[in-house]
């Protein structure tokens, strides 16, 4: 670096809430770390210079209301935020959030004018993330904890005599858990117990004038027969606050929302327990083996709307459980010394890894990766980030490679390298998005090589075999290129002649050409590792909606026991045990509104999975014993996006009531694309498709669905939803065949055979013959006809469906009733025989029973005449 960087800080300095203390504890730790940089403070009109004449802040005070000629970074944190950029090269806002989903105006603001956003948790980056702001943009610099809780210190005076006192720190706000903690704490103790609750409360004057709970918590203490409470409104410094946290023994944090829980770690280091939520943004810090964890779900907003500004997504927060955090709560009271090794583990991590020098030190690393590198060359910055790549060290070299990219947008190495750290350090999409990015500015073997590689092995072979094609077109002797196109040309080859896809045999002759004239030699690069990312096996998550289903969703989850690694539950208000049993199970429940709309609900599900895959169960379904094994197998294969499972659908309450036989695709990649559509009868297989993923049927993978037994149906108003849902979703999409089909089923259920026919007619022969379900609405049709007398016609449906390459058992089995109805007997047997001969189970959509009884009923009546 050739000059020591000059750094403009905008926001408060010496007042005493949470954002002016990172700030000064920041710009004074980066100060240590780097005496020659120079920093310029701007303060904001939130600063109240509280704290002006403290010792420790002289080097804040002598910087203030400076500005430099010239800014190298321009560091903004203050609340309101100001996304309106300065004049610097570089532009960077610090802003939490704590509320899941960010407003709206916020994400194009800052994918406008900020050049990186810093937040200060994973959480939080996800939020952003999620909702949209670019991905590159976004980087975790943590809080930290002043050296001050690192020093033991007398115990606060309190007034009490109690033995057992447990502490909260923060506004007293619903977003912080305060109400949730009096209520559990009330319900758990008595005045009679040798136990107390210190509130110290915070931004009563301030950020939380009007919002506190200062009233609520004087009433409590005049109660009688409330265990003690001691409530601390009064402000106190550093030393004050350590001297308190030392004079208390767990601190309990129920929080909803937190954008980091700086308190928490303040506790930790004075070596208290933390009974903290089990969600959100302390969990960058806190595990069970240094805190107690409260079990949560996840609780929605009504509205997009966090005042005064409109959200992308619905906002949401963690909705922890108040009898958890009460057995919790009870258990250290009863137990203090079984807290005590979890207290010491915390304190000495938090030591160890979360001062506010570490986080300068993150700080410092994102400040140096836009002034450093810039006079080694672009290769020697590339040789480095190799070497950390093989090391292991990706967060370096996405560091190194992310602003070699931005310096050199034309190395197009650089974007290889980026797409091999990204794919190594787990970040697959990340990934892929920069090698796109790198073609974009020009061809280069490696990157069309390591896009091919990622493509295979996230389902979508068809386009890998087009870029392994070009690697070895632009480097003919590269063997890693060369061995791939091998696999895909071997593994494309069977497809193309079952499918007649006539673009993909072109792409397979052009590489049958290179495979030929192949070369030996090689030229070696970094390449992506034969695992998975990390040498991890791929993570499962099941991924369900639930309403009242207490009598059968604890079924479900033990039929995944042992093969999913995650369970994701939406429950959509639910009056039973069925969040109970849920958790019972490791269930992390969401709580969402039931809209109407099975795909909002299904994508909520989406959202809170973090496996690889998804499997998608309801809870009156059943994995059958014999699948796991095949599923298990399926998601540790790189060919496909998803796979298609065989679903029986029960529908009476006894065998001879028949199954329904239909496949759907149930196990898919969890993608950022990856979306369920459809109010009802929702699919997700599209939206693999629409990216280029492909989708494949599943052997010997069956669910079992008792949803359409008698009683079930008639209990829940299955089909009269069904039709209700169908007809909403049909006003706003009416050429949407596949919805126009699922209506016609659900008449077809009811018995309204004129209104299958009504809606079958003008579109069956519109369904493209692949689909599984063409087949099945020739059949309905068909039936539907016979049901009014129309026999000549049921039988014009199978030819007109042989005149499109459809055919299905069920087509002869209309036949031969047709036949019977019409005394054609001898031509009724031959389609009754026909039936059975086409019949293969383990191919066949529709009504499983044709196969038995119903068609040898059918063929005695034709043999009788």
């Amino acid at each position: 670096m050739s000059r020591p960087l000059h750094i403009v800080w905008e926001g408060a300095f010496l007042a005493r809430h949470s954002m002016a203390r990172v700030n000064r504890e920041l710009v004074t730790a980066l100060h240590e770390l780097h005496p020659d940089w120079q920093f310029y403070l701007v303060p904001h009109v939130t600063e109240d210079g509280a704290l002006e004449g403290d010792s420790r802040w002289a080097y804040i005070e002598e910087r203030l209301r400076r500005l430099p000629s010239h800014a190298d970074v321009w560091i903004r944190h203050h609340w309101p935020p100001n996304w309106h950029r300065p004049s610097a090269d570089r532009f960077i806002v610090i802003q939490p959030w704590e509320y899941g989903s960010v407003p709206r105006e916020w994400v194009d603001a800052i994918n406008r004018n900020v050049d990186e956003l810093w937040v200060p948790s994973n959480f939080v980056r996800d939020c952003y993330v999620r909702d949209g702001v670019a991905e590159e943009r976004v980087h975790v610099v943590p809080n930290g904890v002043s050296e001050v809780f690192l020093e033991p210190t007398e115990p606060f005076p309190l007034p009490t005599q109690k033995r057992f006192r447990f502490l909260f720190v923060g506004g007293t706000i619903p977003r912080k858990g305060i109400d949730i903690l009096l209520d559990g704490y009330t319900r758990t103790f008595t005045r009679d117990d040798d136990v107390a609750l210190v509130i110290k409360d915070f931004g009563t004057n301030t950020f939380y004038r009007g919002q506190h709970f200062a009233e609520q918590i004087r009433w409590f203490q005049q109660q009688s027969e409330v265990p003690e409470i001691i409530y601390l409104p009064e402000e106190l410094d550093e030393a004050q606050m350590n001297a308190l946290y030392r004079a208390c023994h767990a601190l309990v944090h129920p929080y909803r929302g937190e954008g980091f829980g700086l308190p928490i770690a303040e506790a930790m280091a004075c070596g208290l327990l933390v009974i903290v939520t089990g969600f959100g943004a302390a969990l960058d810090f806190c595990d069970e083996e240094r805190a107690l964890l409260i079990p949560a779900g996840v609780e929605y907003f009504a509205d997009n709307l966090i005042q005064p500004w409109e959200t992308v997504n619905l906002p949401f927060w963690a909705k922890p459980d108040r009898n958890a955090m009460e057995a919790l709560m009870e258990q250290v009271y009863r137990h203090p010394e079984q807290a005590f090794e979890r207290a010491q583990r915390a304190a000495q991590w938090v030591r160890e890894n979360l001062t506010w020098r570490h986080a300068a030190q993150v700080a410092a690393s994102r400040l140096m990766e836009g002034s450093s590198s810039q006079t080694m060359p672009p290769e020697g910055t590339l040789r480095r980030a190799s070497q950390l790549i093989r090391a292991g060290n990706y967060p370096e070299a996405i560091a190194l490679l992310e602003g070699l990219v931005q310096r050199e947008p034309r190395f197009l190495k650089a974007y290889s390298g980026l797409g091999v750290a990204y794919y190594e350090s787990g970040s697959i999409a990340r990934a892929e998005g920069a090698l796109r990015q790198g073609l974009q500015q020009g061809e280069d073997f490696e990157l069309h090589h390591h896009l091919a590689e990622i493509l295979w092995r996230t389902g979508r072979s068809q386009e890998a075999l087009q870029h392994a094609v070009r690697a070895v077109e632009l480097n003919p002797g590269g063997e890693e290129s060369l061995r791939l196109l091998r696999q895909l040309h071997a593994r494309l080859q069977k497809r193309a002649k079952k499918r007649g896809n006539t673009s993909l045999q072109r792409w397979l002759e052009r590489a049958a050409r290179l495979l030929s004239e192949a070369e030996d030699g090689s030229s070696p690069f970094v390449t992506l590792s034969e695992t998975s990312p990390k040498g991890r096996r791929p993570k499962l998550s099941l991924c369900m909606i639930v309403k009242d289903e207490e009598e059968f969703i604890e079924g479900c989850l033990q039929s995944v026991q042992g093969l999913v690694d995650e369970i994701v539950v939406v429950d959509t208000g639910s009056t039973d045990r069925t969040v109970e049993i849920a958790k019972r199970y490791g269930a992390k429940v969401v709580h969402h509104p039931w809209r109407d709309d099975f795909s909002d609900a299904r994508n909520v599900s989406l959202q809170h999975a973090t496996g690889d895959w998804g499997l998608w169960l309801d809870a009156d379904e059943r994995l059958d014993p014999a699948s796991a094994q095949a599923i298990r197998r399926a998601i540790q294969d790189y060919s496909f996006g998803g796979y298609i499972l065989e679903i029986h659908n029960e529908m009476g309450d006894s065998p001879e009531d028949g199954v329904f036989v239909h496949r759907a695709c149930r196990v898919f990649r969890l993608l950022p694309t990856t979306r369920f559509e459809g109010r009802i009868h929702e699919q997700i297989a599209p939206s693999l498709e629409r990216h280029g993923y492909e989708v494949a049927f599943l052997k010997g993978a069956v669910i079992r669905h008792l949803g359409y037994r008698s009683r079930i149906v008639q209990q829940r108003n299955k089909n009269e939803r069904a039709i209700r849902l169908l007809q909403m979703e049909l006003q706003q999409d009416p050429d949407n065949l596949f919805q126009r089909f699922n209506l016609a089923n659900a008449y077809y259920v009811v018995g309204n055979y004129p209104k299958v026919i009504q809606e079958l007619d003008p579109i069956v022969d519109r369904i493209a013959p692949t689909q599984d379900h063409a087949g099945v609405a020739y059949v309905l049709l068909a039936h539907s006809l016979q049901t009014q007398g129309r026999h000549e016609e049921v039988l014009a449906t199978h030819q007109r469906a042989l005149a499109r390459g459809v055919d299905h058992p069920g087509l002869y089995f209309a036949d031969g009733y047709a036949y019977l109805a019409l005394r054609r007997y001898a031509e009724a047997a031959q389609a009754f025989h026909k039936t059975l001969e086409t019949y293969r189970g383990d191919h066949i959509t529709g009504d499983a029973t044709i196969a038995g009884f119903k068609t040898y009923y059918g063929l005695a009546q034709a043999y009788l005449g």
